[in-house]
């Protein structure tokens, strides 16, 4: 060790260069990690929060046949179940459905989701997206709050009162008059362009219902521990019909997105490793091929070439652990400051993350997998580089040695 420590030093632009790029892989792996990390994390909360919620209790066939027959009683009992749950924070009912909404001479499709006022804004944000007016407020009837794209193609304001059809529960055709008194802007492209918001007891009078709903949505206090709940939720339900679903069952699409970029970030770096990995194989072979001649001399004078291996080895170890130290605490230092101050960006780049269903922020992590995982990848393609440089060592005869010029 004390051998290989001193021999670092012998040519310092050479050792200063070699942890100058395991230093530079490794922050930017850390920071690359980080950031898809910490956007994912910053997304799933603030979209599962916008609308979904973490968690949703349905019927067992409703999300694959969602119709109003697929629904459920919502009884005090069947929440008092839901709410003792360790780790559930709040609950809150719906009703979902599809319709026509016409003013004047407009109409339009449109998904009619019901909310209790009460318990809504407990579990999602969906209340703080409004533009215009205000949202739905407990014992107000015949009100609706709506998207704000869908407002504008219906050519209607707030204030003004439309006409909601769709078929009732009996197999009736329900028709009632409401009025807008808010416009929604989420970001969501179904919610702003599709979405109308009523009151549940509104609903269950609209479409015969009475007192049926199609999902419990379900706040959590620890996101990290979202499949410990959602198991302890099920496990309370399993002698009912209904199933617990979480956010990646509930938003397929936004789930692909995510794993889709976090293929991608992966590839490129895979492709950073490997050029490092070149980069330290190429410099740990330069500094044994210049060393030849003083490596046939210490083999000629009893050395092993088992010993010799070893001190070439701690170079290498050291070279590792150095850029592996510097790295760290240089991305630590950057990924804390960017999870701190999260970057926002707003034009063409804030349209295409909408379009993927992504929130136009980046944010950054600094949680344990990170760290784990960039000094378990650069380390091992570290110690990968080494294999060469010492099978040259290990095979080195004293005269060739001697030599080499």
């Amino acid at each position: 060790m004390k051998i290989g420590w001193r021999n670092l030093w012998r040519n310092k632009r050479r050792t200063v260069v070699t942890i100058a790029a395991i230093t530079f892989a490794t922050a930017v792996f850390m920071f690359t990690r980080g950031m898809q990390y910490g956007t994912y994390e910053v997304n799933i909360r603030e979209i599962t929060r916008l609308f979904s919620g973490p968690l949703q209790i349905q019927h067992r066939d409703y999300q694959d046949t969602p119709n109003l027959f697929h629904s459920f009683v919502l009884s005090d009992s069947l929440v008092q179940q839901v709410t003792t749950v360790p780790g559930v924070r709040a609950v809150t009912p719906r009703v979902y459905t599809e319709g026509l909404i016409a003013f004047n001479h407009n109409s339009m499709g449109v998904t009619l989701i019901a909310v209790d006022p009460r318990t809504e804004p407990q579990v999602t944000t969906i209340h703080q997206k409004i533009k215009q007016g205000t949202f739905l407020q407990p014992g107000h009837r015949w009100e609706i709050v709506a998207g704000e794209k869908l407002l504008k193609n219906l050519n209607a304001a707030v204030g003004d009162t439309v006409v909601l059809l769709t078929q009732g529960f009996d197999g009736s055709m329900g028709n009632m008059k409401f009025t807008i008194v808010g416009s929604l802007r989420t970001g969501a492209r179904e919610l702003d362009q599709f979405g109308v918001f009523m009151a549940l007891p509104d609903a269950w009078e609209l479409l015969t219902m009475a007192g049926r709903v199609h999902a419990l949505v379900v706040d959590v206090d620890n996101l990290k521990r979202l499949y410990a709940t959602q198991k302890a939720l099920q496990k309370r339900l399993q002698k009912t019909p209904l199933v617990v679903l979480n956010w990646e069952e509930l938003l397929p699409e936004f789930k692909q997105g995510m794993e889709l970029d976090n293929l991608s970030g992966l590839l490129f770096l895979v492709l950073l490793v490997i050029v490092v990995a070149f980069g330290i194989l190429n410099t740990l072979l330069m500094s044994i091929t210049e060393r030849f001649r003083e490596f046939g001399i210490m083999l000629s004078v009893g050395m092993t070439n088992e010993r010799l291996a070893v001190v070439v080895f701690w170079e290498g170890i050291f070279l590792m652990l150095i850029g592996l130290l510097l790295g760290v605490s240089i991305a630590g230092v950057v990924n804390y400051y960017v999870q701190l101050h999260p970057i926002v960006f707003g034009g063409e780049l804030a349209k295409i993350s909408e379009e993927y269903g992504f929130l136009p922020v980046l944010s950054n992590t600094v949680e344990p997998r990170v760290w784990i995982q960039t000094i378990v990848s650069i380390g091992s393609i570290s110690l990968l580089a080494l294999v060469y440089p010492l099978f040259k060592v290990l095979h080195l005869e004293p005269l060739k040695g001697l030599r080499y010029t």
